[in-house]
């Protein structure tokens, strides 16, 4: 399995460790979305964060299973986002 970002159709930007299905589904396991959050400091910059993706579904649902269609465009995370990904 590789990990991959992906930008959905709805805007969302996520990633995860991703593999196609006999089906052609894209398979991503431990989805997370990337967001920027505010600075807490006035005139700061904001900063990236990952949430677990989609935020209402149970901890043990960990897969999710996406048609190509729904897929804007897919990249390769920065290092950084990899190492805070994998932590």
């Amino acid at each position: 399995m590789a990990i991959k970002g992906m930008k959905l159709v709805t805007g969302e930007e996520i990633f995860g460790q991703t593999e196609k299905t006999p089906e052609g589904r894209l398979k991503i396991t431990n989805p997370v979305a990337i967001r920027l959050v505010p600075s807490s400091l006035q005139g700061g910059q904001p900063n990236m964060a990952l949430f677990p993706f989609p935020q209402m579904a149970a901890e043990s649902n960990n897969v999710l299973y996406i048609e190509p269609l729904h897929i804007v465009y897919e990249f390769v995370p920065y290092n950084e986002f990899i190492s805070e990904y994998n932590n």
